[in-house]
């Protein structure tokens, strides 16, 4: 089950995502989550900017990091 979000939800989850990654640029959650706000914005460069940094963060062996691939 998913819920549907909305342009004026990702944007307004940029902001506290944006303070996240100021703070610690490699934090793999706000990396995840940036990477798919830009998704949701249709801003697919940007998403696959987040989700690579994300990939590099995480172990060879983690499922996370195969989904990426």
């Amino acid at each position: 089950l998913s819920i549907p979000i909305f342009f004026d939800t990702m944007f307004m989850l940029m902001v506290p995502i944006a303070r996240a990654l100021a703070l610690r640029p490699d934090h793999p959650k706000a990396l995840e989550m940036a990477g798919s706000a830009a998704y949701g914005r249709r801003d697919f460069a940007m998403a696959v900017h987040y989700w690579q940094r994300l990939r590099g963060r995480l172990a060879e062996d983690s499922p996370a990091r195969a989904a990426l691939d």
